[in-house]
């Protein structure tokens, strides 16, 4: 028998206000229970997220700040400042003065940081990117160019030629900042190092890990130049000549490398900043993201996110990976049905112990109690009190059939920042027993999910079960996690477009979770939110997508365990005798960036597109097929499938471009009939652009093109196949209608 974690008692209470003075209703249950550990247990803080400084451990979080804050107090604490969203600040509080902290004047709300989790060949195809940049018989000449392509994430590879332009001339990384290393901050920052120039970055080569690709992999599908991969195209992103700018958020549980929350807000900021001092918009993708929070779009890094974002500084973010796992429960009780209650596994963590995590919402002035039970062979072995919501952190102590115990830290709060009951619990168990938790309520829905991170910051997921009378399953609904429900960024969803794939070692390989192309991915996680909005707002293809890897990663390198299955194709320097290679994977992870590289088109047309605007854009000229059906059911599909063509399209026929009615007599077009070559001509009043597209008898698109106006007289050459014979007819865009003139080819 196991040594129990504390005395054999039937039932052990122990409520401790560690908070003191400050106030409960401006702390997040994760802020609550963080004050209550240090009190009771310091050792089980030992996965906050803490920076040590020339000797001194800081904590990092989210403040909600007041109009009247006083930011000199602040500072007497020792407290950083990082990004100002609005009145959502990031900071670093050292650990000594957390509590003093909380006592200040002029905070509104503190949220703790919570650590998050990672989640172009014929991808370019299904989501229509060659029909925008090149291929397939279309040519508009959309890049990326002159669009900051930002990528917050880390497995850098900053010497790799997807990174160079598509001659290999120049490296197309303009800022890196390194948030895991020590160095020179960026201005306004004080910890992590920039590097600002191309001799500095390629001196530093890759980022804080040789054990991962992540970030280059994410980077090359969304603006990747494609060298190095076959023919110099196969594995070409999407916005492959859009500038890039890298943040490498921490990784590991060592000195600050911890992957969390206000990192990633301190890199959007950074990037953005950046963008706007080279008059440039940018698109940033975030191919991560937590299970745990509201799923409102409520949470400080949410509102963080809605603050930063704006005309030409957009997000994209990955819809995360659990579709098809049961980490959410949920139920909608009433009079005639008070009790939810589901069993909650033991789940083994790195350490051999088992612990869980487990976060419950429940709705809009309605409440909720909890009640903890072990559960064995089917019946109740023991059972604590009912526990209703109280602002407080209590200590559950339950005993086993097997004699062992499980802890149950609770933290409850009767509202939280958006007026919702909210509880927190952790469990640590020694008992083979199984915790069944009951939420007990005569209205309103109750959500659980779970999700835990260990001393290393790896991330577990268990599963509720049900499975006996009184017994609720779980599901992946609302699996959409609290970041990636933000309501400014476009959240991404992934389909299937490709089942196979050749290795560089000639074996061609199968996904069997894969059964056909166009299918949305087992993995991609369903919404919607919590309050019934549409997340994913759109899907794009997320395997198997062919990408670039680090160089510097051992697992991708040859004898590495990745190398053989996933490796596609190698490449030798001829600039630095280095070898690269290319690799397919998969994930929302990798679905977002495609996304990401879309927008980057988008915004090349119109440098000022709000979220909004490009979120609307996408839902009008989502594809529609046969997978989704005319009416795509949104919390798998969004609004459908990206179709690149028709979103740039749109962009250039409705946003601020030249206007042109339908018959406009000022377009003309001469020779007519002509042998191959024609011309275009436009006396303009204003300067702007048109779209002009080519098609023939069927409706067959043969070209497209863009059509640069100023004011005066322009004209556009056109040039067709020779041997294409017969009538075309030429349509010209504009954002008031279409043109549409015929030529004839003799």
């Amino acid at each position: 028998m196991r040594t129990p974690i504390l005395p054999l008692l039937i039932l052990l209470v122990a409520s401790v206000n560690a908070m003191a003075q400050a106030p409960a209703a401006r702390l997040s249950t994760n802020t609550m229970m963080w004050l209550h550990n240090e009190t009771v247990a310091p050792a089980r803080n030992n996965t906050a997220i803490v920076h040590r400084s020339q000797g001194v451990d800081y904590l990092s979080a989210f403040v909600k700040v007041a109009h009247n804050i006083d930011a000199s107090r602040l500072s007497a604490l020792g407290v950083v400042v990082g990004t100002k969203a609005g009145n959502i600040w990031t900071v670093r509080i050292p650990k000594h003065n957390v509590l003093s902290f909380t006592q200040l004047p002029g905070i509104d709300y503190i949220e703790l940081d919570r650590p998050v989790k990672q989640a172009m060949d014929s991808a370019r195809h299904y989501a229509n990117v060659d029909s925008v940049s090149s291929g397939i018989g279309l040519s508009l000449p959309y890049t990326g160019k002159g669009v900051v392509m930002g990528i917050v994430d880390n497995g850098f590879d900053y010497t790799h030629p997807a990174t160079y332009d598509t001659t290999y001339s120049y490296s197309r990384i303009k800022r890196v900042w390194n948030q895991a290393i020590s160095g020179t901050p960026p201005a306004g920052y004080s910890y992590g190092a920039e590097f600002a120039d191309t001799t500095s970055i390629l001196n530093q080569a890759y980022d804080d890990t040789l054990q991962g690709s992540h970030g280059v992999q994410v980077a090359s599908i969304a603006a990747g130049s494609g060298l190095g991969s076959p023919n110099g195209r196969l594995h070409r992103g999407v916005a492959y000549e859009a500038d890039l700018v890298m943040v490498t958020v921490p990784t590991t549980y060592l000195d600050w490398r911890a992957l969390n929350m206000t990192t990633i807000i301190d890199g959007f900021n950074y990037t953005f900043d950046y963008a706007a001092s080279v008059g440039k918009p940018a698109v940033i993708n975030v191919s991560m993201g937590s299970n745990l929070g509201p799923r409102d779009g409520t949470s400080l890094f949410s509102q963080a996110c809605d603050n930063l974002t704006g005309p030409g500084k957009i997000l994209a973010f990955s819809a995360m990976n659990l579709g098809g796992s049961k980490t959410h429960v949920g139920k909608s009780l009433s009079e005639a049905d008070t009790i939810l209650s589901t069993l909650i596994p033991n789940l083994e963590v790195d350490d051999g112990e088992y612990k869980n995590y487990i976060d419950v919402w429940g709705d809009a002035g309605k409440t909720f109690c909890l009640r903890f039970s072990m559960y064995k062979n089917g019946s109740v072995t023991n059972s604590s009190d009912l526990y209703c919501l109280d602002d407080d952190v209590k200590e559950i102590v339950l005993v086993g059939s097997d004699g062992d115990t499980c802890l149950i830290t609770l933290a409850t709060k009767q509202q939280e920042n958006n007026n919702k009951p909210h509880a927190a619990f952790e469990v640590f168990s020694k008992s083979e027993d199984t915790l069944m938790v009951s939420a007990v309520a005569t209205s309103g829905t109750v959500h659980m999910w779970q999700e835990f991170f260990d001393e290393s910051w790896n991330t577990y997921y268990g599963e509720f079960i049900g499975g006996a009378p009184g017994l609720t399953e779980g599901d992946d609904n609302l699996s959409i996690g609290e970041m990636n429900c933000t309501k400014s960024v476009i959240t991404v969803g992934a389909s299937v477009s490709r089942t196979r794939w050749r290795t560089i070692n000639n074996v061609t390989l199968t996904d069997p979770s894969y059964t056909s192309r166009g299918t949305i991915a087992y993995y991609s996680s369903r919404g919607p939110d919590i309050e019934g909005r549409m997340k994913p707002d759109i899907t794009a293809p997320g395997g198997m997508i062919a990408c670039a890897t680090s160089s510097y990663d051992r697992s991708r390198l040859p004898g590495g365990g990745l190398y053989s299955s996933f490796t596609v194709s190698r490449f030798v320097s001829p600039v630095n005798n280095r070898t690269y290679y290319y690799a397919t994977g998969a994930g929302t992870s990798f679905a977002s960036p495609i996304v990401a590289g879309i927008v980057a088109l988008m915004l090349q047309v119109s440098p000022t597109l709000s979220p909004q605007s490009v979120k609307d854009i996408l839902y009008r000229t989502a594809t529609k097929d046969n997978f989704t059906t005319p009416a795509p059911d949104p919390a798998v599909w969004g609004a459908g499938k990206i179709n690149a063509y028709a979103a740039v399209k749109e962009v250039i026929s409705t946003v601020g471009v030249n206007a042109v009615s339908a018959h406009d007599v000022k377009i003309s077009v001469y020779p007519n009939p002509t042998a191959r070559d024609f011309t275009l001509e436009y006396e303009s009043t204003v300067s702007g652009n048109f779209l002009v597209e080519v098609s023939d008898v069927t409706g067959r698109i043969v070209l497209s093109k863009l059509f640069p106006v100023s004011v005066g007289t322009n004209r556009l050459p056109v040039q067709l196949d020779a041997n294409a014979r017969g009538m075309y007819f030429v349509h010209v865009v504009g954002n008031r209608g279409t043109s549409t003139k015929m030529v004839v080819l003799q």
